[in-house]
């Protein structure tokens, strides 16, 4: 962790598996007109086909968390050769980071481009920048998730443990693409829908029903493969 004095910008870092890394700070950028759909610009070395995907990447994921647009700014995702490259956070293999000084922005592997890839730094970006952790939300999301209630938002025994990594993989979930690396409860994915829009709001059995795409075994989603180390 970078150390400074109050009122100085202060770096924190959430280790991910699978290529994908976290880095987080205090301060954020000045949030979106109100109102307004948050915008993004995409940079580095991108075709046609790939600023594509990430212009429906970011339309579905604003559709969707509209009634968090005041708190978030917009967006730079920057495709590049060799995340690593540009990741100044332990050796480690990345294909994906967030970072959200001095501006927003998600630095994604060109030959790792895809919808879920986007959809879980989207989430990162949201719970940053809206400050989901230090919210309300937090206590009744880590209680639906089995996490203990006296864990950071943004640490843990392992990066399958991190309640922040929780939240952007249910987000990842409700937009129709089931985690492959951590258990998500229908109750999580349901209080990710009541960010998105208060009408969301529904009992876990009723959103069971609406999430009849994603592959639910009781009050609980089925991964392809089980979270390594403890919750």
């Amino acid at each position: 962790m970078d150390a400074g004095s109050a009122g100085t910008r202060r770096g924190r870092l959430v280790a991910a598996s699978v290529g994908v890394l976290l880095v987080i700070t205090a301060g954020h950028a000045a949030p979106a007109a109100a109102s307004q759909r948050p915008g993004h610009t995409v940079s580095g070395e991108a075709t046609t086909a790939q600023r594509v995907i990430v212009l429906e990447a970011w339309t579905r994921f604003t559709s969707y968390f509209t009634q968090q647009w005041d708190c978030m700014p917009d967006l730079e995702i920057r495709i590049v050769p060799t995340a690593e490259e540009h990741y100044r956070g332990p050796a480690g293999s990345i294909t994906a980071f967030y970072r959200d000084l001095p501006e927003p922005i998600v630095f994604v592997e060109s030959a790792a481009l895809a919808p879920e890839l986007l959809f879980h730094e989207f989430a990162h970006h949201l719970d940053l920048s809206c400050r989901i952790g230090e919210s309300r939300f937090a206590p009744r999301f880590k209680d639906a998730q089995g996490l203990p209630a006296d864990r950071p938002w943004t640490a843990g025994p392992s990066w399958a443990a991190v309640p922040a990594e929780h939240l952007s993989e249910a987000v990842l979930a409700v937009m129709g693409f089931p985690s492959t690396r951590i258990q998500l409860t229908v109750a999580s994915l349901s209080l990710v829908a009541e960010l998105g829009d208060p009408r969301h709001a529904v009992g876990p059995a009723a959103f069971a029903g609406l999430t009849r795409h994603l592959p639910i075994t009781g009050d609980r989603l089925v991964t392809t493969q089980p979270a390594e180390g403890p919750l």
